[in-house]
């Protein structure tokens, strides 16, 4: 077996390798998720223990 077939059993294909690179839509998608996982996280709460929600934009 010659040593340019053997490869890092960890490595993906080229094809497939992510490179690292996020494009911006990718990061404002996450970012917005997020943000509404939080406020409905804090809506719940809220109802939770009957208090009024606190809200608040910081970003």
């Amino acid at each position: 077996m010659s040593q340019d077939v053997v490869q890092d059993k960890h490595q993906l294909p080229k094809d497939t390798a992510f490179d690292g690179s996020i494009s911006p839509e990718l990061v404002k998608l996450i970012a917005e998720l997020v943000y509404e996982l939080l406020q409905k996280d804090i809506w719940l709460e809220a109802e939770r223990t009957g208090r009024q929600p606190q809200l608040r934009k910081q970003w």
